[in-house]
């Protein structure tokens, strides 16, 4: 979501300079352009002076980039094409733009302020942060602060999810001619998650997040002697995740990860009495490195995921690709593949694909629906942020979210729904089956979800 924040009168000198004197034109014919016709630099200078002062900004766009292919280039061409760009809220192609113009100028408080606000208004508020750091103190009074501080901005989110089993586990052949070795199906859970951004300084920010679940299984054991059958397994799990982020002056973000999981969960047994239980725990962590990078209206995404989920060990690899098409975040469309291997898993690499689509109507409301497909088995989502460590696993999901802004600086409430479809095996006590799929059981569930994320 892009920021509300209005250049106006911010953006001071430009009609002053993009009509160069007699002098200016010179400077310009002799040390800013390649060599070229005296006609045609008059031709393209006069035309797309007009196209500016009558803000016709998408003519203005193809007129220039027609005289970057005469090989006609210079400092106020690009600022006009930039200009162009940016009053279309193209702030992804103006950007090069921009920089171009500052290398024909370096250090022109026009062009670094253009810059400055096409990093603010799209998305990259980290860079914006980096430039206004070093601008001088006159500059820094001229133009809005980025808004980083402290304590960025806090979010709520809870998420209810359950299953239709029921048919499963009323069918007495469910669990027949079986090995001994117990078998968890996900009936329902509630998700608690709060999390808290906050900077350092510019270029480095830290995102914090505590999460909590609450579930319950339908629990199935046979141990060679006794078999238990119980519909109300419970599972009470607490999670703590952090990120801290690195933002180069060149636009690479670079995010470290750490996770910490701690399960704690019943474990039944029979007594002359009935059934009674023992509580076991477990602790499990996830490490990670997430690369970003925007290339144009392209985000490039790279990353790399261990965790040691349920005694085995796990490794994912992932590449992923972002596409906004109108240079800003109001449409984006999204893909990437993740390479998931386990230890365990004698089927060897697990291919998990995923898309998001996203669209803003108006700044009034943002729209997204994603989906993903694969063996998502003790796997990992979001820089390790998400986790699917469940003894059950999904198959794929769709989700769609629906966000109204609150404030300016991005605030906003949202709603989502979730389906998705899951797979149930059994866990047997004989070591040498472990890895294969036993009693493989397939079910669905939809969960519905909710937030508020504040900005300060």
């Amino acid at each position: 979501m892009q920021g509300m924040l209005k250049v106006g009168g911010n953006i001071s000198g430009i009609r002053g300079i993009v009509r160069p004197g007699a002098l200016l034109l010179l400077v310009s014919l002799f040390f800013m352009v390649r060599p070229v016709q005296s006609q045609n630099f008059t031709e393209v200078d006069k035309n797309t002076y007009e196209l500016y002062m009558s803000g016709d900004w998408a003519a203005l766009v193809q007129a220039g980039k027609s005289a970057l292919k005469q090989d006609i280039d210079y400092y106020f061409l690009r600022m006009r094409i930039g200009v162009g760009y940016y009053e279309q809220k193209n702030y992804k192609s103006a950007q090069s733009h921009f920089k171009k113009a500052l290398a024909f100028n370096a250090g022109d408080l026009v062009a670094l302020e253009y810059l400055y606000y096409s990093y603010l208004f799209g998305g990259q508020a980290q860079q914006a942060a980096l430039m206004y750091d070093k601008f001088s103190e006159s500059m820094k009074e001229k133009l809005p602060d980025p808004g980083l501080k402290p304590v960025d901005g806090i979010s709520v989110e809870y998420l209810n999810s359950s299953s239709n089993t029921d048919g499963l586990i009323a069918d007495p052949a469910t669990f027949e001619d079986l090995p001994t070795g117990y078998q968890i199906i996900s009936s329902s859970y509630n998700n608690l998650n709060i999390g808290l951004s906050h900077f350092m300084h510019p270029g480095t920010s830290f995102k914090h997040a505590y999460t909590y679940l609450g579930k319950s299984n339908y629990y199935y054991s046979d141990d060679g002697i006794n078999r238990i059958a119980i519909g109300d397994q419970k599972v009470r799990q607490h999670q703590y995740y952090l990120s801290p982020s690195f933002t180069t002056g060149g636009g690479l973000v670079i995010s470290p990860s750490f996770h910490f999981v701690h399960v704690g969960f019943q474990i039944p047994y029979l007594t002359g009495g009935g059934i009674a239980y023992v509580d076991g725990t477990d602790n499990q962590m996830v490490g990670g490195l997430a690369l970003a990078k925007f290339q144009g209206p392209f985000k490039i995404r790279l990353g790399a995921i261990y965790s040691n989920f349920n005694n085995a060990d796990q490794v994912t690899g992932s590449a992923g690709l972002t596409w906004y098409p109108l240079g800003n975040l109001d449409v984006y469309l999204g893909a990437s593949v993740n390479a998931h291997w386990e230890d365990l898993n004698k089927s060897g690499l697990s291919m998990i694909q995923d898309f998001i689509f996203g669209y803003g109507i108006a700044s009034k409301v943002w729209i997204e629906i994603s989906a993903a497909g694969g063996n998502m088995k003790n796997y990992t989502e979001s820089n390790g942020y998400i986790v699917y460590n469940g003894l059950d696993w999904m198959r794929y999901k769709v989700l769609g979210t629906i966000m109204v802004p609150l404030t300016k600086k991005g605030s906003a409430i949202y709603a989502g729904l979730r389906y998705a479809d899951y797979s149930s095996g059994m866990i047997p006590l004989d070591s040498s089956l472990s890895g294969e799929i036993i009693n493989e059981l397939n079910y669905n569930s939809t969960s519905f979800f909710g937030g508020l994320s504040w900005k300060f």
